[in-house]
């Protein structure tokens, strides 16, 4: 569950205070920096900087695949009929007599190992706009918030970022 944290208001012209807040939280992608507007804390968290441009931001890919698991392995424990209509009755029907199938390219032979492959292809969940991971910057101020580790002298901390 994401909970929501309060960036500031829109900022007056003249209140510097404000102006410092809205620009320690911020993104560089592909060079462009973004202020953050909103951002939500949780197993994943997700910025937003307006205009309809959303992340999910992560450490790295390798901590994104484990959150993607978490994320369904969760559905299965506490929403299974949601899992049950994105994986298919007939793929778990083939997992339960033991042989390969599957949602998608890779054809597993049971739901562990379907979670499994989330740990190598985080993007397949996590990119829904154009399926892409890219490499990006936060500021230090704002990876405090999200609780992205760093380094105390970092200005701005490397992140992989997964645009929804």
């Amino acid at each position: 569950m994401l909970e929501k944290i309060p960036v500031g208001e829109p900022l007056e012209a003249d209140d510097p205070q404000e102006e410092e807040e809205e620009e320690a939280n911020y993104v560089i992608v592909d060079g462009e920096k973004f202020s953050v507007t909103d951002i939500y804390v949780g197993d994943s968290p997700e910025i937003s900087c307006g205009r309809s441009i959303n992340y999910n931001v992560f450490e790295n890919s390798k901590e994104a695949g484990k959150a993607a698991r978490r994320y369904f392995e969760e559905m299965a424990d506490h929403d299974p009929d949601e899992l049950r209509s994105i994986i298919g009755d007939e793929v778990l029907i083939q997992w339960g007599l033991g042989q390969h199938a599957g949602p998608g390219d890779t054809p597993v032979k049971s739901l562990e190992e379907w979670l499994d492959l989330w740990l190598n292809n985080p993007e397949d969940h996590w990119a829904s706009y154009d399926g892409d991971e890219v490499k990006g910057k936060i500021s230090a101020p704002l990876a405090d918030k999200i609780n992205i580790g760093h380094d105390p002298d970092d200005v701005e901390v490397d992140v992989v970022l997964y645009r929804r």
